[in-house]
């Protein structure tokens, strides 16, 4: 799943979990401190990269980027 706010969500819910300890799928299990941790990070991402706060580029105003295509 590539949608940080359905990540931020989904950790939300797990947080209200009755449980100390979560088990990921991979990876060293976790605290429910290290959870909250890492939806705050996830939330400062998504605030980080709202498009009003992306720098922009003024030497690439009004260029267009074409994708190259991949040979098999």
């Amino acid at each position: 799943m590539s949608d940080v706010h359905a990540w931020i969500e989904i950790l939300k819910g797990v947080e209200s979990m009755d449980a100390d300890t979560f088990v990921p799928d991979e990876g060293p299990p976790g605290s429910k401190d290290d959870l909250m941790e890492f939806r705050e990070f996830l939330e400062w991402l998504a605030r980080e990269m709202e498009p009003s706060r992306l720098p922009e580029n003024p030497k690439g105003r009004g260029k267009t980027v074409k994708m190259a295509k991949v040979q098999e």
